[in-house]
């Protein structure tokens, strides 16, 4: 590989590496806010671990589906359009 190709090829991937710790990191704290919101709100631990675990559940469910979408429904697309 030319060292021009390598260089970008560097770049796009300490890239993706930055955005994707900024993301897996607001995820990950999340549990340092139960006690804040159990002090403030009364809802109990229980009810907010819940809550946290039902909102990551729905993270990763709708995070897949526009790459799902994208391998089902492009390759249907461009046979239609031929």
């Amino acid at each position: 590989m030319p060292p021009s190709k390598e260089r970008s090829a560097w770049v796009i991937t300490l890239a993706a590496a930055a955005i994707l710790m900024v993301t897996m990191g607001a995820r990950q704290s999340l549990g340092l806010f139960i006690s804040p919101l159990n002090n403030s709100t009364g809802l109990g631990v229980t009810t907010i671990s819940l809550a946290f675990a039902i909102a990551q559940l729905m993270w990763a469910s709708f995070n897949r589906s526009p790459a799902l979408w994208r391998i089902v429904m492009v390759p249907r697309e461009s046979s239609l359009q031929a």
